[in-house]
């Protein structure tokens, strides 16, 4: 049987192990990819360059004519429209079953599986779930008996199955199928991305974890760890095959795991030695741990910071830790020579320019060499959503938009009052991209004083800023980016 994935803008190593998997089995697998240049699904949005890169009519023609029994899309909140539009043309030029999967699916299955274009719905984990799919097909329709994981149209009628358990033997996996994405746009594997793990053992209410833990409320360990053995066979045969220039590991947290991380970083070390990133948790650094991390060659950790404020953080986000453990992992990371970068959200609830004040004190004295600002975006089946309606800060029509995949913006946005504050917090953006190029001095004099609410913002001049910082910083994972960009691609 053939399955052929269709996908945007970029690398999916979801997509990449459900592939390996399916041809583990004897199925075939291929790949329609539009890298949807200047569309904002990945890099910024553009809309006069972006119609130049607008190869949708060749990608109508190349999933024709792969002749598939089944097409799938991995669906986000932010490429979600996109998934429905393309699946739409598809359905007007061929019959084949279509299913999604993805965050947003697995959040939102009751209204994704209303859309005609749309015949299934996998929910969670899809590995086994697409193998039973395929498996049980006939005469190109989906089986008639009920599968796991899948919600699917009957007639008139919408039928679900609960979802299976966790796959918990990650070792017994194949290694992502690296070579779908490599083959239509080679600058990927310049940047090699791994998964060391599965599931994350905190539930923050803004993330899709929270989702996750409920879906699957019946496990007792959400956290799945591949052995240290198996991720460098994984790495090693990779860097035999392709010109890698730098790892980058997915986990939501990669160091929770001292044990874990004593024996990979050794192994890393004596096998690997490429520069790596890595995300963490500041309640999953200590001595040990920043040490390991830079004596096997991470340049660079990543923290969730998103906000300064320990009320906003108990409060809103459900965020384990304080801001003064962010400062000390700060603090420890740095000491042992690994820079840090941070997100940090702007239109949080009940936050405003105070807030953000307060943020650009704490950076500018903690010093972090990126500071990775974006607005609080409300996803579906997230905690915080269903708890901002609730409260009446989201209103019925904004979460359906929300679920619909056609709004997922801070509610400040949509405050007509708050232009004002709006202009503020976007002058504080301004400084969280400039504050890295300051010298600390001048960084802590221009968080003190009352031009911080004043300073220009405008989104090109920002990307410009945040180019000449990562150039100024010899930010290993933003060149690959640039490279990505103007790189070679063989698609759809």
């Amino acid at each position: 049987m053939k399955i052929l994935f269709v996908h945007a803008a970029s690398e999916h190593l979801g997509i990449e192990h459900l592939s390996a998997f399916l041809k583990s089995r004897g199925h075939e697998t291929s790949l329609v990819f539009d890298p949807a240049q200047f569309s904002g699904q990945e890099n910024a949005r553009i809309p006069l360059i972006s119609g130049m890169f607008d190869i949708t009519p060749k990608m109508l023609d190349a999933v024709a004519s792969h002749n598939a029994d089944l097409i799938a899309f991995s669906s986000y909140t932010v490429n979600f429209r996109w998934a429905l539009d393309m699946a739409e043309r598809i359905r007007e030029k061929i019959d084949t079953p279509i299913v999604f999967g993805g965050p947003h699916a697995t959040a939102v299955p009751h209204r994704v599986i209303r859309y005609p274009q749309v015949d299934a719905v996998v929910v969670g984990e899809g590995e086994e779930t697409l193998l039973e799919m395929m498996e049980n097909m006939r005469g190109g329709r989906l089986p008639e008996s009920p599968i796991r994981n899948v919600w699917r149209k009957k007639g008139d009628r919408v039928e679900h199955s609960p979802p299976r358990p966790y796959i918990r033997d990650l070792d017994n996996l194949p290694f992502p199928d690296k070579e779908l994405f490599y083959s239509k746009v080679p600058a990927f594997s310049k940047n090699y991305m791994v998964l060391a793990s599965r599931g994350c053992p905190y539930r923050c209410a803004f993330c899709s974890n929270s989702l996750y833990h409920d879906l699957y409320s019946e496990e007792k360990n959400h956290v799945r760890r591949r052995s240290p053995g198996d991720v460098i066979e994984e790495l090693a045969a990779s860097k035999k095959k392709y010109s890698i220039e730098m790892v980058s590991f997915w986990d939501d947290v990669f160091t929770m795991s001292g044990r874990w991380l004593e024996e990979f970083a050794h192994l890393y070390k004596s096998e690997i030695g490429l520069p790596y990133d890595c995300y963490t948790h500041p309640l999953s650094i200590d001595e040990r741990r920043a040490e390991l991390l830079a004596d096997s060659g991470c340049f660079r950790v990543k923290i969730g910071m998103q906000t300064v404020s320990d009320e906003t953080r108990r409060r809103f986000l459900d965020r384990a830790g304080d801001s003064a453990a962010v400062e000390k992992t700060i603090d420890i990371l740095h000491r042992h020579g690994v820079s840090v970068g941070v997100d940090h959200m702007l239109g949080l609830p009940g936050e405003g320019p105070d807030e953000q004040k307060a943020a650009a004190e704490f950076y500018s004295r903690t010093r972090p060499e990126r500071i990775n600002s974006y607005w609080m975006l409300y996803f579906p089946g997230a905690k915080i959503t269903g708890d901002q309606r609730e409260s009446g800060e989201l209103t019925d029509e904004d979460v359906e938009k929300i679920e619909e995949g056609l709004s997922q913006t801070s509610y400040i946005y949509a405050d007509p009052s708050a232009g004002r504050e709006l202009y503020k917090l976007k002058s504080y953006q301004t400084f969280f991209d400039i504050e890295p190029l300051l010298p600390a001095s001048i960084a802590g004099r221009l968080a003190e004083s009352r031009a911080l609410g004043k300073l220009p913002y405008h989104p090109l001049l920002r990307q410009i800023i945040v180019t000449l910082a990562a150039i100024f910083q010899n930010d290993r994972r933003y060149r690959q980016h640039l490279k990505l960009l103007v790189s070679k691609k063989h698609v759809p």
